[in-house]
């Protein structure tokens, strides 16, 4: 890692732990700044705008999730099992990020609204681990999907968009939530399994 990718990550750290602590709204690029013992001026070299900084974290973050999603696709069980395990690691990483921190999801709230390009971009990126879900089910005749599997992807992603960032209340009882996230799954996948 060169001093260029160290400094952004120190950034980064310096920034979450800021956001974390007094959330979004109440800081400044100066303050990082300041807990960086570095010039607003250098700081603004790296990160343009407070909101890129939020940004950066949320791709870094999205990252690892998308790790954890990616595996679910390549593990050797059924695509219903694997389209369950799917919408439950969003919701459950969804989940405890809110539970961690309610500032959290001031951050996510910045981003859906400021930034709707990055959320577009992430939906799209999910899209593409969803048809290749319904493409495998297709293929080991377990899913009976008519149409174009985009569309089918943006169905399901429309459907379980309760249980995301914007849309799952802060002060959800997990149990509850996942009862209704369970509920929703067995109504798509009654819908979409080979009869």
């Amino acid at each position: 890692m060169d001093e260029k990718q160290a400094t952004s990550l120190r950034i980064l750290d310096a920034a979450s732990k800021r956001f974390l602590h007094y959330g979004y709204q109440k800081t400044t690029m100066n303050e990082i700044a300041r807990d960086l013992s570095m010039s607003t001026g250098n700081l603004y070299r790296f990160y343009p705008s407070k909101l890129d900084i939020a940004e950066a974290l949320a791709i870094k973050s999205e990252n690892v999730e998308f790790y954890a999603l990616e595996n679910i696709v390549q593990q050797d069980i059924p695509s219903i099992d694997k389209l369950r395990k799917f919408a439950f690691r969003i919701f459950k990483d969804t989940y405890d990020h809110i539970a961690e921190s309610k500032k959290i999801y001031e951050i996510a709230q910045v981003i859906i609204n400021e930034r709707p390009q990055y959320a577009n971009r992430r939906l799209e990126r999910e899209r593409k681990l969803l048809v290749q879900i319904f493409e495998q089910g297709i293929e080991a005749k377990s899913l009976s999907i008519n149409g174009d599997l985009n569309e089918t992807a943006l169905a399901f992603q429309c459907a379980t968009m309760r249980f995301r960032y914007g849309y799952l209340p802060q002060n959800a009882d997990f149990e509850t939530i996942a009862h209704d996230l369970d509920l929703v799954l067995d109504l798509i996948t009654s819908g979409i399994a080979s009869k």
